[in-house]
């Protein structure tokens, strides 16, 4: 993915539902990816698979890079702070959406059921109000 080196760290979050911490109602893995300038961005949703191991020989190549100051830092921080104003907002408010539509849509359903149940009993109580005014023997 070029010449110039970088760290991919892999972020696992979750979203949980309410007061039931075990309760997940969307998982989800994401990549953030470090440049030396110390500069994060989000790389993709499988940028892990363009990468290729590598070769024992071709490790003496990379040496100084692996001894980079840059390297040793805290880079996991800056990953997760990253993660958490970008990437986590993100997949909450989609998360949000999709179960504020759901809760909609199961309202309406209840709310027309109940209208249908009311309506229903309302009729039958003015039929069995008007056989009893005819002397009807109403059960």
């Amino acid at each position: 993915m070029g010449l110039t080196p970088q760290l991919l760290f892999l972020i696992d979050h979750a979203v949980k539902e309410g007061a039931a911490p075990a309760r997940v109602v969307s998982r989800r893995l994401q990549f953030v990816e470090i440049d030396a300038e110390g500069r994060a961005v989000h790389a993709g949703w499988a940028p892990h698979l363009d990468l290729e191991p590598l070769a024992p020989a071709d490790r003496a190549l990379i040496e100084d890079v692996l001894a980079a100051p840059w390297i040793a830092k805290d880079l996991e921080q800056l990953a997760l702070a990253h993660a958490s104003t970008h990437l986590v907002p993100e997949h909450f408010d989609e998360v949000r959406a999709r179960r504020e539509a759901m809760v909609d849509k199961t309202l309406a359903a209840v709310h027309e059921r109940l209208v249908k149940e009311i309506n229903f009993w309302s009729d039958r109580y003015i039929k069995l109000q008007d056989d009893i005014a005819a002397g009807k023997d109403a059960r």
